[in-house]
């Protein structure tokens, strides 16, 4: 209680620091071991599939504490197409901090997982999974490239200076990469008499962390980027290397409603417009729509949009995912009570589609929006969680 006590009283004071000199900033992919949740994500989008790995803890839940998550989802379209592949575990997971390496402030630090089933480890150079799953599956992946959250900045992160009131805010949100080089390699037991399955290949993988007080009670997430290049002559493990100056866009926003309000983190990247949305321009106070942000949920129809405007630029985007949640993966999110829940529902086969605009002076009214860019792509991914979930509010969230 003391350390609890002490860490309220020290928060506002390295948010202070931290907005005075780049040295005092965090590194706060790292794990937080006061924090009573901390979830870590990542997806990989190859030519074929979503690979999704989550590992997450709820520090003092007695009722599974920990999860692991893998699945292998191939996109209905791919003619690779296969059958989906999905495990969830229940392990113990412990954080180990390793030495800093010389020249980054990146905290390196594995999560191993009990059982013998593997680790996950956290470097500056690169990110590593190696999982040995129940019923003979194998996961190997090595992400590399980084793409921070701001170019050039390693420890740059969607909240900025917030990231310091880990016990003062509900719940953070951290973007550790928003497009990195995947390897990987994925060995799956043969069914039915078949021989065994390695999938391997090239891909890209958007990796990010939740970690706070408590879960918002309803929350919406979108991520986007496109799949790596690959000649239709080749096969999966052939595709081309991913290029971040491939001519699609990099899209991740996240937002939840705590505290009454609802707030988004946006970051959108193509060829010609970096753009980066915070509050007070993505705030919804008491869920109110403002002249900078409104949004549209309905996820029914498996649809989302939102608008969010600062003074110079705006930025319109819809996602359309299937309807009623068909063919969505239930999620174990880490709520109070433990992992014992499917409490949020994610689709990979969204279509989003972004339109940029900027303030441009013109014409008798002044300043007017004009239209700089619009953009279309398929395979996004889309997530309802909580009261934002039509499935959630029905079922109460398969609490067990």
């Amino acid at each position: 209680m003391l350390t609890i006590l002490l860490t309220l009283l020290t928060e506002p004071i390295s948010l202070l620091l931290s907005l005075l000199h780049p040295r005092f900033k965090r590194d706060h992919f790292a794990p937080h071991p006061t924090a009573p949740f901390e979830g870590y994500y990542t997806r990989i989008l190859t030519p074929e599939a979503t690979i999704l790995l989550i590992l997450s803890s709820v520090r003092k839940a007695k009722h599974k504490p920990h999860h692991l998550h893998f699945s292998y989802l191939p996109h209905p379209t791919s003619p690779f197409n296969g059958e989906n592949h999905r495990i969830d575990l229940f392990p113990t997971i412990t954080d180990q901090l390793l030495p800093l390496t010389t020249g980054s402030k990146v905290q390196p630090f594995r999560g191993i997982v009990s059982d013998g089933i593997g680790e996950y480890t956290i470097t500056p150079e690169k990110q590593t999974y190696s999982l040995r799953l129940p019923g003979g599956v194998e996961v190997d992946v090595q992400l590399t490239e980084r793409t921070p959250w701001h170019k050039g900045d390693e420890l740059s992160s969607p909240e900025g200076a917030l990231a310091e009131l880990v016990h003062l805010l509900p719940i953070h949100w951290n973007v550790f990469s928003i497009d990195s080089r995947a390897e990987y390699r994925i060995s799956i037991p043969g069914r039915r008499g078949q021989q065994q399955e390695e999938i391997s290949g090239i891909g890209r993988a958007h990796i990010e962390k939740n970690w706070g007080v408590a879960f918002p009670s309803g929350w919406t997430w979108v991520q986007a980027f496109p799949p790596p290049l690959t000649n239709p002559t080749t096969t999966p493990s052939e595709s081309s290397p991913p290029s971040n100056q491939d001519p699609g866009f990099k899209l991740c926003l996240a937002g939840g409603q705590t505290l009454f309000q609802k707030a988004y983190l946006l970051s959108y990247t193509s060829p010609t417009t970096t753009l980066r949305f915070t509050p007070p321009f993505s705030l919804l106070p008491f869920t109110l729509s403002t002249p900078f942000c409104s949004e549209e949920i309905d996820s029914r129809a498996g649809l989302f949009k939102l608008s969010v405007a600062n003074f110079t630029h705006k930025i319109v985007l819809t996602v359309k995912g299937p309807e009623m949640h068909r063919g969505w993966v239930g999620l174990h999110c880490p709520l109070s009570s433990g992992h014992g829940n499917v409490y949020a529902y994610e689709t990979f086969e969204g279509v989003i589609e972004v339109c940029v605009f900027k303030r441009e002076l013109g014409g008798w009214w002044g300043y007017k929006w004009t239209e700089v860019e619009r953009r279309r792509m398929g395979g996004c991914a889309l997530e309802f969680g909580g009261g934002y979930s039509f499935k959630v509010r029905a079922e109460g969230g398969k609490f067990d």
